[in-house]
């Protein structure tokens, strides 16, 4: 299958449009900025720029227009990678090192290229699209090659022969190319001075591509190889099965000698005979690059946006069908696609608008993708979202700060209201995780409702650490949303502080006859909290203080209460009269909430 065959115009000038297309290029020789003395490296990178690495040891960053932004020096270049569209810029030195760069050319650290053993290794590199690169080099019994994978911080995270039938022993290594939309480095070309090798997720070869006296390489998100071919001075174009496509750029490339493709298809040559970059891309351009929803609850569609195609050429295109592609096509939709199966005229615009309706929470991403009626794909839109929860909380976390040990705080508010598209119902709300038993939830309207959306329900939280030191636990609350449940952190801290349980809330002695003194009862005092306390005086008061005898207590002896530690205080009761006898035991302690007490009673016969 070949691309269409479109035409544009450049200065005034109609000329047939080869598979890509020349848009504009940049730089002359030099050593200011946006200029080359040697433009023999170039990738695409972090934030849609383009990287190019020139001899004289500079980095320079160009927007996709060619607008200088940027440049940093390095020491020594022989390569250069970037994950696109976001990620590192790696540089190659040449001597088993890389130096690793962030998107604005921070130094961040050097990788040495070295197998899992030590063994040294160098060759080509490549990048992925999240956070790794590859380098591929012949390694002895290892005919095919071997390609390593390491991460940003310079993990060797993978690596493996490449193994196929076609032993390149009287071939040598060019380059390496990787698909610039995927993660794990799983598709890629090896470059060898005879062929081109696809590989499909490490040692899985896929096909051999005939390419004699190659140069250098890249890869596009539908898996289409660009091989620079120094004898014609131009770019030769491969499907993604190897059946050739075609070749462009003989007349605006004199020495060509490094290509890459950015996540929308367009191609950048750096040519060292004229100092330039050039810049081409297929016949037809979209507004915008890239769509970004945002935020999205999840099962419901948000508002459409518009993606505009133009055909730039002279000719007719037919479009096929409009398509979406990759990543989680499901949570992204197409709708009012004056597109699919239309005929544009030169200088004719289409329109397809799209949604983003995701199923599950987390970040989504897909392409959209226009095809010409012979299959060929002539823009890739890359469409992106996050799904969010159907559940909204407010606020999505509560700290209580610090109280004493075993007190109890004031109830704050969780509103939990339903942001989603469907009904969403409640079944039950718990305190959990490490010290759930330090706080408390009620006041709840929300156990058992079913919200529509927009309504609202609420969940009431009190803190009350039991023992000192920072507390953390979780407002779980379980419902109908995909992601159930949903949970508030609850944090707060327990400063030291004495606490008084007693083992009884009073003594009940019963019915006794008047004059007759029953055995004692006791009561236990325990300091539960995590600090020291005193009790100074246990005295009885009330109504009846004089039917109940023989008060002992152990507790004003001790002086000092630690945390643990108990004392008790017993008392019998010898009614005077006939009747209900009443009475209270009073603790005056340095805990809080003192005093203390403990209800006497009795009734007298």
């Amino acid at each position: 299958m070949a691309l269409a065959t479109l035409a544009s115009t450049v200065c005034g000038s109609a000329f047939a449009a080869e598979p890509y297309q020349f848009v504009n290029s940049w730089g002359s020789y030099g050593t200011a900025d946006g200029q080359f003395v040697g433009p023999g490296w170039v990738a695409s990178g972090p934030g849609a720029g383009i990287y190019v690495a020139d001899t004289d040891g500079r980095v320079q960053v160009f927007d996709r227009t060619g607008s200088f932004i940027r440049k940093w020096n390095v020491d020594g270049v022989r390569d250069l990678a970037a994950n696109q569209p976001a990620g590192h810029v790696y540089v190659y030195d040449g001597t088993g090192q890389v130096a690793v760069f962030d998107a604005e050319g921070r130094f961040e650290r050097h990788v040495a290229l070295t197998l899992d053993d030590g063994t040294p290794v160098s060759g080509p590199i490549a990048a992925d699209s999240v956070d790794s690169f590859a380098v591929v080099f012949t390694f002895p019994y290892e005919p095919g090659g071997r390609l390593q994978a390491y991460n940003s911080g310079g993990a060797n995270w993978q690596g493996s022969p490449l193994q196929h039938w076609h032993a390149p022993y009287d071939g040598y290594l060019i380059d390496l190319a990787v698909d610039p939309t995927v993660a794990e480095v799983q598709a890629f070309d090896v470059a060898w001075n005879t062929h081109v090798d696809a590989f499909f997720q490490w040692t899985d070869f896929l096909r051999e591509v005939p390419a004699s006296g190659s140069g250098p390489i890249a890869m596009d998100a539908s898996k289409h190889l660009f091989r620079i071919n120094p004898a014609a001075h131009a770019v030769q174009l491969f499907d993604a099965d190897g059946t050739p496509m075609g070749m462009f750029g003989a007349d605006r490339l004199t020495k060509p000698s490094g290509i890459t493709v950015d996540t929308v298809g367009n191609v950048y040559v750096s040519d060292e005979g004229t100092h330039r970059v050039v810049k081409f891309a297929p016949g037809t351009v979209v507004k915008p690059l890239s769509v970004d929803f945002g935020s999205q609850p999840v099962d419901t569609a948000s508002a459409p946006r518009s993606v505009e195609l133009s055909n730039l050429g002279a000719t007719p295109l037919t479009l096929a069908a409009v398509s979406l592609a990759g990543g989680q096509p499901a949570s992204f939709s197409t709708g009012n696609d004056t597109c699919s199966g239309a005929t544009l005229a030169s200088a004719q615009k289409c329109t397809v608008d799209v949604s983003f309706g995701p199923q599950r929470t987390g970040a989504k991403t897909t392409t959209l993708v226009f095809t010409d009626d012979g299959g060929a794909t002539t823009q890739l839109v890359p469409l992106s979202g996050t799904g969010t929860s159907p559940v909204q909380l407010s606020p999505t976390s509560l700290a209580f700060g610090s109280r004493p040990d075993h007190s109890t705080s004031g109830a704050k508010t969780v509103t939990l209201t339903n942001v989603g598209g469907a009904d969403l119902t409640i079944s039950g709300t718990a305190v959990t995780g490490t010290d759930a038993t330090s706080f408390l939830a009620g006041a709840d309207t929300c156990t058992g409702k079913v919200l529509t959306t927009g309504q609202t329900c609420t969940v009431r939280v009190r803190f009350r650490p039991l023992g000192a030191g920072e507390k953390t636990a979780g407002l779980r609350i379980s419902d109908s949303a995909t992601d159930s449940p949903q949970t508030v952190a609850l944090t707060g801290t327990g400063t030291p502080s004495p606490w008084v349980e007693r083992s009884v809330q009073g003594l009940k002695f019963g019915a006794v006859r008047v004059g007759v003194t029953t055995p004692a009862k006791s009561v236990t005092l325990t300091n539960v909290g995590s600090a020291p306390m005193t009790i100074s005086a246990i005295a009885k008061e009330g109504t009846n203080p004089d039917d109940f005898v023989g008060l002992t207590e152990t507790c004003t002896a001790l002086g000092s209460l630690g945390p643990g530690q108990s004392c008790s205080a017993s008392v019998a009761f010898h009614p005077t009269a006939t009747g209900t006898r009443a009475a209270t035991l009073t603790m005056t302690d340095t805990a809080p909430r003192n005093p203390h007490h403990v209800a006497l009673s009795g009734t007298g016969t």
